[in-house]
């Protein structure tokens, strides 16, 4: 069942908010630090939570929910973990993990992966 989406945000004068332009997650070729710009907070567009971006492996950029749960209470095939900035699919051995926004958003019908 699909609950009622978020009002559109609003200025205190009524007028509708302008989108902000997205920024991509990629290192400065003539920065000092070399690290990635990791876990960038923004809102998701269908259900206005908070969400962090990360880049996977092949730098395409994944939106994960924004605190670690206990592995156990996860299926395997949602488990993320983030090691120097990078997101990584499956479980890394410890006992915390990483899941995808897409696993938990309300605005969604049907949750992207099947759970056991």
């Amino acid at each position: 069942m699909r609950s009622t989406p978020p009002p559109p945000a609003r200025r205190w004068d009524g007028s509708p908010l302008a989108h902000r332009v997205r920024r991509s997650l990629r290192v400065s070729p003539d920065g000092v630090s070399r690290l990635l710009r990791c876990g960038q907070g923004d809102r998701c567009r269908e259900c206005g939570n908070r969400i962090e971006w990360y880049h996977r492996g092949a730098q395409r950029p994944v939106r994960l929910h924004p605190h670690e749960l206990p592995a156990a209470r996860v299926p395997s095939v949602c488990r993320w973990h983030v090691s120097s900035g990078v997101a990584y699919p499956g479980g890394d051995g410890s006992d915390w993990c990483r899941l995808p926004h897409a696993v938990v958003c309300p605005a969604r019908d049907v949750p992207p992966v099947s759970h056991p």
